[in-house]
């Protein structure tokens, strides 16, 4: 009776997680194409308000956000340190140097572009954002 219990409850899990499952809309495509003629390889997850596109282009894998009403909302790749603008790579040198790069990559909108950084020690996370000016701590985890 158990087994048929837990049967019947992985049926139901699954199909609810499916059932929230939205298509991207004709609408987000024809926007992507568009914008992106020449994308290769794209793939497309959709998120709870937005979609992302997955792709290749000119041999750099980028990443397209889209909101529901088919507007692109920024455009992300990831980068190596030296990527980085000169005056952000030296600025870097205030954080203590036993930290390394986790993550690091340049979105891009209308509004700009900025840089997200994720430096780690083995205790230690902390998350930095530019505008190309200087870095600005937005959060610090600490494993304990």
């Amino acid at each position: 009776m158990k087994k048929i219990l837990m049967a019947v409850a992985m049926i139901v899990v699954v199909a609810a997680a499916f059932a929230n499952n939205k298509e991207v809309t004709p609408a987000v495509q024809n926007a992507f194409k568009t914008r992106f003629p020449k994308a290769m390889d794209v793939e497309w997850t959709v998120g709870g308000s937005y979609y992302k596109a997955s792709f290749a282009s000119n041999g750099t894998i980028l990443f397209a956000f889209y909101n529901e009403k088919a507007q692109l909302i920024g455009i992300m790749r990831n980068i190596s340190s030296s990527q980085l603008p000169i005056s952000l790579q030296g600025k870097l040198a205030k954080y203590d140097s036993h930290y390394w790069i986790a993550d690091l990559f340049e979105m891009s909108n209308d509004r700009g572009t900025n840089y997200y950084l994720t430096l780690q020690d083995a205790d230690n996370k902390m998350i930095l954002k530019s505008d190309c000016n200087d870095w600005k701590l937005l959060s610090i985890k600490t494993d304990e």
